[in-house]
């Protein structure tokens, strides 16, 4: 059997590309048909590939789950992010940022720690277990559950993440002096402290 060339996606994979995708609201004219929405959609997958039997089954359980919807307005069809969907999105995009940022060494540590503090509701379990893996993957340590320190400044990117989840309620940063800081903390970021 001849190969189509088509990228093999790994699992929720291209569910986040094409929820990116619509994310952006995308007119498709009176092309409604799977083949249609999936030619409107390519320029936004770049140079990957994708099969419409991948696509259409992907789309078809984002449509099954309420995360897509396509609505006619003024005589066109927009394809469209619900609720829910946009949700997705946003967890999607921030998983990017976490895997691609990282927080920005300065020349000289004006030697203040950074405490952050959350306290997000059970309405926001999935955005407040993301921001968890977020801090993680940031370096941050755990003081606990809810109590991460870092020794480097982070405002850009934890503002990024409560403007994205409207968290600005519930996550709080401030900053102390080395003389506040318990001992087993330092030396956990001691090998960073000295490069």
């Amino acid at each position: 059997m001849k190969s189509t060339g088509s990228k093999k996606f790994a699992k929720g994979e291209l569910a986040k590309m094409i929820l990116c995708a619509i994310g952006v609201g995308l007119a498709i004219g009176v092309v409604v048909t799977m083949p249609g929405i999936l030619l409107a959609l390519k320029p936004f997958f770049g140079n990957e590939k994708v099969s419409r039997r991948s696509f259409g089954k992907t789309y078809r359980t984002l449509t099954r789950k309420k995360l897509v919807e396509i609505k006619k307005v003024n005589g066109e069809y927009l394809v469209e992010l619900t609720e829910e969907g946009r949700r997705r999105q946003k967890l999607a995009e921030l998983k990017t940022l976490a895997r691609n940022a990282m927080i920005s060494m300065p020349t000289k540590w004006d030697r203040k720690w950074h405490l952050l503090v959350f306290d997000i509701p059970e309405s926001k379990k999935e955005a407040r277990e993301a921001f968890r893996s977020f801090l993680e993957h940031f370096g941050f340590f755990k003081f606990q559950d809810s109590v991460f320190i870092h020794p480097f400044g982070y405002h850009k990117e934890i503002g990024l993440f409560k403007e994205m989840f409207e968290l600005q309620q519930h996550i709080y940063c401030f900053s102390l002096g080395e003389e506040d800081m318990p001992p087993h903390v330092f030396s956990h970021f001691k090998k960073l402290l000295v490069m």
